[in-house]
């Protein structure tokens, strides 16, 4: 399902990119990996989809749970820092 959702957001059809990680691919991430980076890396990926679509309050909410979820398996780290990146960016909006 990955293949999908990346190429609907890489050709801006950013909607149809959340809806298939919401219905599809985030459940299955939450069921089987819980709190773990290649779920906090889909919930990344689905706020700057929101952040894009001007969805600013879900934006955040799916970039501050991403950034929690980084912090708590990585701690300082790449990712984490990419999370905080993100983040700050949809609150310059």
């Amino acid at each position: 399902m990955f293949h999908f959702t990346a190429a609907y957001a890489f050709n801006e059809a950013h909607q149809e990119a959340n809806k298939y990680r919401a219905e599809y691919s985030l459940p299955v991430y939450l069921e089987l990996l819980g709190d773990h980076p290649f779920t906090a890396t889909l919930m990344d990926d689905m706020g700057m989809s929101y952040q894009a679509l001007g969805d600013y309050d879900s934006a955040i909410k799916f970039l501050r749970d991403a950034l929690q979820m980084r912090k708590n398996s990585l701690g300082d780290h790449q990712e984490t820092a990419r999370s905080f990146h993100g983040l700050g960016k949809v609150n310059l909006k």
